[in-house]
């Protein structure tokens, strides 16, 4: 027996495909599914192959997906791949990659389960051993099961595909031949024989024209599963409290339950607490007054982290207060905010070393004053250090009738193209706008990484993305922690990023900041100076935008702002899920 997780092997026109992992009992990972996909293209190419068996070593054909692996994934990984399969690793075409459409054969025994058994029903052909047990597992684990109804419809399986889709239960080879479902069941130990001379029968009939059949009913369940997935991916049952229970229930060999019948934005998981708006703001207070910030800015500071949090921006909430407490700034003293330079429409703030979430903060108040009074403001705040989220302060000037423009430098810790050392801030930039039905707030950061991933990151012990990420040598690295010593990221989207970037690093300089420093920078304007019925045109506008013809797959064409707004209200009633290790950190400050 070979070391590789599917053996391929051909003799006398027929290709034999086997899973090869029968100490998991064929459980299916993205390294299998990659090898299988590799095994049916070398068949499709192999000219003294007219069929193939698909077929499993050991005690099962296979006990479907590797589950701790494949549905113990983080929400980030769920949330990339769209579901528990890795992009390079999808299971759901495998057999629909094929240019020559030869024949495939399951040749099945033991127990076939989840994953196996969409793949045992996308094959041509199915003989089963006697006694053979199937099941939809994705039922009783929390996510659909209507992959597999459609293609046990497909076979024939009527009623009887209706009755083990809803059930989720077990069902033998004898159910199935009985449905109509299987072409053929074995006697216990003649499967293999069976099964090749139901092989040997296909592949002595002239190829093209089993293979224009096979094109055929692959065309017609290539259409069937496009139009199942289509409903079942909108619905993100991956994402959901249930699935995340049924999969910890099963790595800890204990029955699942109880189940919630609800679709959690941030499932709980072994690693995180849990908290309400409430719990989370007094943790972020009482973290903060312990490193010594007054009430007031305390309660400033965690507003926003907290907003953050429910917004969608885990790595800008409480976590960011571990940052503060290690800055060597937030130990230097801090004297009162000041107005340096002033006119009806402009001011020039020292922040006096006071964090920026507040002086931000106080930069922006001022900015909504000068605005309503003059039609135009524009406030640049210097002498302060991390600033938090830009739409936060964006929103808040919004909200007041107005359009807002914001934009903050920071030190170094973007590369520029071609650099060793980080010479840019991650210097993020929004801008906002009132409309008849809200604010529609536009906010991004010029890195590839926000710098508070990254320190999130590296606390946890993370991997980077690949190609994202220089230590401090300037060598490209995944390891977060290196890249948080003196290291940096790129620059988002090549030239186009670092350009935005450094033109956000130039406007610092108009705030007040050192050449690579830390510059806040307010514009307000009153759009009623130039059109004072804006924000019914800006509502018009959203609605047209959204009323954009949809490519096939996609249930809506949103706008910027709208997914942190909807899950805001959210998570304000499922509360905000914490990594435990910031927990206890913020605790022991």
């Amino acid at each position: 027996m070979s070391d590789e997780l599917v053996e391929y092997a051909c003799g006398e026109q027929i290709a034999t495909i086997t899973l090869n992992r029968p100490d998991k009992l064929n459980a299916v990972n993205d390294d299998m599914v990659r090898q299988i996909a590799a095994a049916l293209r070398r068949f499709d190419t192999d000219d003294d192959a007219r069929i193939a068996i698909l077929c499993g070593r050991g005690r099962a054909f296979s006990t479907g997906a590797d589950v701790r692996q494949r549905q113990m994934r983080s929400r980030e990984e769920f949330e990339r791949y769209g579901g528990a399969q890795a992009p390079d690793a999808s299971s759901h075409d495998l057999l629909l990659r094929s240019v020559n459409w030869k024949p495939v054969m399951a040749a099945v025994h033991g127990y076939v389960l989840g994953l196996a058994l969409g793949l045992m029903l996308e094959c041509d052909l199915i003989v089963a051993e006697e006694g053979t047990k199937f099941q939809v597992t994705e039922t009783p684990r929390g996510l659909s099961g209507a992959k597999y109804w459609a293609l046990l419809n497909f076979r024939g399986g009527g009623a009887f595909a209706t009755d083990v889709a809803l059930t989720g239960r077990f069902f033998t080879a004898e159910e199935a031949r009985a449905a109509n479902v299987i072409e053929r069941v074995a006697p216990e130990s003649e499967l293999m024989p069976t099964a090749r001379a139901l092989a040997a029968e296909v592949a002595n009939n002239p190829p093209l024209g089993v293979r224009s059949t096979v094109r055929a009913r692959r065309y017609q369940l290539e259409q069937l599963s496009r139009d199942v997935l289509l409903q079942v991916n909108l619905a993100k049952l991956h994402l959901s409290e249930d699935f995340a229970e049924s999969a910890r229930a099963f790595a800890e060999k204990r029955p699942a339950g109880p189940f919630k019948g609800r679709c959690m934005l941030d499932p709980d998981r072994p690693d995180g607490v849990r908290l309400s708006v409430t719990e989370a703001h007094a943790l972020g207070e009482a973290a903060l007054r312990r490193i010594g910030y007054p009430a007031d800015e305390a309660t400033i500071v965690t507003d926003q982290m907290i907003d953050n949090a429910l917004c969608g921006y885990r790595f800008a909430s409480l976590p960011r207060i571990l940052a503060i407490a290690a800055d060597e700034k937030t130990g230097k003293p801090r004297s009162p905010m000041r107005i340096v330079r002033e006119t009806p429409v402009s001011a020039m703030v020292d922040g006096g070393n006071k964090l920026g979430y507040v002086a931000a903060y106080r930069g922006a108040e001022i900015a909504i004053a000068k605005a309503k009074a003059s039609g135009i403001a524009i406030v640049g705040v210097h002498n302060s250090y991390y600033s938090g989220r830009n739409a936060y302060y964006v929103e808040r000037i919004v909200r007041e009738g107005l359009v807002a423009i914001h934009t903050a430098s920071a030190r170094p810790h973007v590369l520029p193209p071609g650099g060793r050392r980080p010479a840019l801030g991650t210097n993020p930039f929004s801008i906002g706008f009132p409309s008849a039905n809200g604010p529609v707030i536009y906010d991004i950061g010029s890195a590839s990484l926000m710098w508070g991933e990254v320190l999130l990151m590296a606390r946890l012990g993370q991997m980077l993305p690949e190609g994202v990420g220089f230590d401090a040598d300037g060598n490209p690295t995944r390891d977060a922690r290196a890249v948080a010593q003196d290291g940096g990221v790129t620059a988002f989207g090549g030239h186009k990023g670092y350009g935005l970037s450094f033109a956000i690093q130039a406007l610092g300089l108009l705030a007040g900041a050192e050449a690579q420093g830390y510059g806040f920078l307010f514009i307000a304007v009153d759009p009623a100076i130039l059109l004072p019925d804006f924000p019914a045109r800006m509502a018009e506008l959203v609605a047209r935008i959204k009323a954009t013809p949809r490519q096939p797959g996609v249930d809506a064409i949103r706008i910027p702002s709208e997914r942190a707004f909807r899950e805001r209200e959210q998570r304000r009633v499922e509360g905000i899920v914490l990594d435990r290790k910031v927990v206890e950190a913020l605790n022991a400050l």
